[in-house]
């Protein structure tokens, strides 16, 4: 992510510890991505504001408020979000024919896998349409 586009959103969490636990999350979720997406240069930033949200800009960027961190009971709710986000951004660049709920599908499987189990149907449709 560009300077100019960090400064511009919010201030960056200076709480190394933190940053490396958004991190290693994501670093999970892209292990298990399949080609090409897998090798892309994948970014997350956390930010360090109250708003209980996460975002993906183009060229695999994804943006995670420490609000958001500080309301994920678990790292596998928090991976859900993340690889929500990762879907966004692979609906974006990777496949015309693959849409966003498909997409977001992908990035609830991905939260799913990192925590090894699969989640079941009422649990995935409310994180879905938590997650929009």
């Amino acid at each position: 992510m560009s300077s100019g586009v960090r400064q511009n959103i919010k201030q960056l969490s200076t709480d190394q510890a933190l940053i490396g636990y958004v991190q290693c999350i994501t670093d999970d979720l892209v292990a298990v991505l399949p080609q090409p997406w897998r090798d892309l240069n994948w970014e997350v930033t956390v930010f360090d504001n109250e708003a209980v949200n996460a975002f993906a800009l183009p060229g695999e960027n994804i943006g995670v408020y420490t609000g958001l961190i500080d309301v994920a009971e678990t790292s596998a709710q928090l991976a859900a979000v993340i690889g929500h986000e990762i879907g966004h951004v692979i609906a974006e660049h990777g496949n015309e024919r693959m849409t966003s709920e498909v997409a977001a599908g992908l990035g609830l499987s991905l939260g799913a896998a990192w925590v090894g189990k699969e989640l079941e149907g009422d649990t995935a449709a409310i994180v879905m349409a938590s997650l929009g």
